[in-house]
């Protein structure tokens, strides 16, 4: 335990966390080829890299990994959203998995690591990645969630091997396409609107200083956009009949159980 928060700590000092904010802007940026060169199937797979990354963001980093609604989630499952939410360019899973436990417990205050009536909406759409780490998310309610996280082989590797991850990605785009232009339909693109999307459940989701369900918003992110449902009842998997992520995980858990 103290050898991987020490590994944590590391994180959080390290150029890594800087590049990883960085790629923020370089993710948006590469819209504007994507408009300017890509055609029809190239924008087709640059829609289903996207999807890919909302699956591993919005059912492994957020509903697996931080708030544990599927229980026993088997280590294929763990390691296909470990490689598709780390491709999205946020960050290893723990730390994530400990700041969002963090915005829950404070959303909408001062404490709030995502607040945009607070910290602006420069730092909640931009740089939602330089929101640190802290020992403390390992202690009180979610003390055992976090050390079972924190021994799970799969984000031990993961939180050791993020670029390496990152850049295994980019040599099968470019192996399989001989193409460098697959970067960014492949890649930085998809992540783009990952983070796009993303960021507005950090802010636009609070706006007022308080959490609101959005319907469009949850079509395109698998669910997430019944926020209100979601931080009035953090506990369950499924928060409203179109919840497609807490869909998923039932028929999953359901089959598990028969």
């Amino acid at each position: 335990m103290d050898k991987i928060l020490r590994k944590l700590d590391e994180f959080e000092r390290e150029w890594r966390r800087q590049i990883l904010a960085s790629t923020q802007i370089i993710c948006w940026l590469s819209f504007i080829p994507m408009v300017m060169y890509a055609n029809v199937w190239q924008w087709l797979f640059c829609l289903f890299m996207w999807q890919m990354m909302t699956i591993g963001g919005t059912l492994g980093y957020h509903r697996v990994f931080s708030h544990g609604h599927w229980k026993n989630c088997p280590a294929w499952a763990r390691g296909f959203f470990a490689y598709t939410g780390a491709l999205g360019f946020i960050g290893p899973a723990i730390p994530f998995a400990a700041v969002h436990q963090e915005h829950h417990r404070y959303h909408d205050t001062e404490k709030d690591p995502h607040s945009a009536a607070y910290k602006g909406h420069w730092y909640t759409y931009v740089t939602p990645q330089l929101v640190p780490f802290r020992k403390r998310y390992l202690v009180g309610e979610g003390k055992q969630h976090f050390r079972k996280l924190m021994r799970d082989p799969i984000l031990q590797f993961q939180e050791r091997m993020y670029w390496w991850i990152v850049g295994s990605w980019v040599l099968i785009l470019l192996l399989t396409t001989y193409d460098p232009f697959s970067i960014i339909y492949g890649l930085l693109a998809p992540a783009g609107m990952l983070k796009l999307f993303a960021n507005l459940l950090f802010g636009y989701s609070h706006r007022g200083k308080n959490p609101h369900n959005d319907f469009w918003l949850a079509m395109v992110t698998l669910g997430e956009g019944f926020h209100k449902e979601h931080h009035d009842r953090p506990w369950e998997v499924r928060n409203h009949k179109w919840d497609f992520s807490g869909w998923i995980i039932e028929q999953f858990q359901g089959k598990q159980n028969n």
